[in-house]
């Protein structure tokens, strides 16, 4: 957990999202009640993302997010950006969202680890950002 606390600060520092825009209160950050590892609608990962939920599907080059509601209701197009910290290796790497295609994208360089923790931003049209952490895991095909 301290891990994931630490690339949480790191994702916050490295720039790209204002510290004080980021919405930060302990519910927030803390996954709801998804049990361990919920699937999404179309097959990826929830992960809490302040009053919403955030879709993360693993691709080969890409990581495909949606924002949606905590009911299953796609929201995305309320996103205007934002990005992702992987803690890969033990170095953060920091992942770009844009939007393409009605999701936000980011473009991966390399395969992911099986197994990688995660911190997720995304910025809403209301100028908010909204941040989530967990681990992202998924399996090679």
């Amino acid at each position: 957990m301290r891990i994931v606390r630490d690339l949480l600060t790191v994702a916050l520092m490295a720039g790209g999202l204002a510290l004080s825009a980021v919405t930060l209160s302990a519910p927030a950050l803390a996954q709801h009640s998804h049990g361990e590892h919920e699937k999404g609608p179309n097959g990826g990962q929830i992960f809490a993302v302040g009053p919403y939920d955030a879709e993360i599907v693993v691709q080969e080059e890409a990581l495909i997010v949606r924002l949606i509601e905590h009911g299953g209701k796609d929201l995305t197009e309320e996103a205007t950006g934002g990005d992702l910290v992987l803690l890969i290796g033990g170095k953060p790497t920091k992942i770009a969202l844009v939007m393409e295609n009605g999701a936000l994208v980011g473009k991966l360089d390399d395969h992911l680890p099986d197994e990688v923790d995660a911190v997720i931003r995304i910025k809403t049209k209301d100028g908010k950002v909204h941040a989530g952490k967990g681990e992202l895991e998924h399996e090679h095909h």
